[in-house]
């Protein structure tokens, strides 16, 4: 179960967070801040109880649910290439669209590899 926070956040952390977005190394701000939040878990693992000393040792996630987000990454990837295909095949598409849409795709790709990666 999820339950949402608020946190503020200099503006220097804030730019640099979307850095890291926007290069495709995280797919959002919050799994961003789950992965520095397990990785600090992971460092302090002797301060917690057991129950949580095994559950973040393979870095907080459960397999199943790290592999179903970089499926639907895959899966918003393949939508979009198939619409960029289909606009190219018609003629009717700007290059600058076609660029965005090829560079938003890519993005997922890496968000996937990225998720899967840590799986193995």
């Amino acid at each position: 179960m999820e339950n949402p926070i608020t946190l503020r956040l200099p503006i220097e952390m804030i730019e640099a967070m979307r850095q890291l977005i926007d290069r495709g190394l995280f797919p959002s701000r919050s799994e961003l801040i789950r992965e520095g939040i397990r990785e600090v878990f992971k460092k302090y693992a002797d301060y917690l109880d057991e129950r949580f000393r095994r559950y973040y040792a393979d870095g907080g996630q459960k397999g199943n649910e790290t592999a179903r987000t970089a499926l639907r990454h895959l899966y918003k990837a393949l939508y979009l290439l198939n619409g960029l295909t289909d606009e190219l095949l018609r003629g009717k598409i700007t290059r600058k669209r076609a660029l965005e849409m090829a560079e938003e795709a890519r993005s997922h790709v890496q968000s996937a590899i990225s998720l899967l990666g840590r799986l193995l």
